[in-house]
């Protein structure tokens, strides 16, 4: 997990898991009063896959 206070994202990933091209990867954003999901995408399947190709379970608008 990382937190970036310029840009007021967070970042949460299993990092043994992503290794292998597989897991959960979230993105939220700070947006003064709440952390709003930004980006949720998922692989249920390792393969060794980069997370920009996966299966994106949540976007936000905009």
């Amino acid at each position: 997990m990382a937190f970036d206070a310029l840009t007021g994202q967070l970042y949460a990933t299993d990092k043994s898991l992503l290794e292998r091209g597989c897991g959960l990867v979230q993105h939220w954003r700070y947006d003064g009063a709440l952390m709003r999901p930004e980006r949720v995408a998922r692989m249920d399947r390792c393969g060794y896959v980069n997370p920009e190709f996966w299966p994106v379970l949540w976007r936000a608008e905009g």
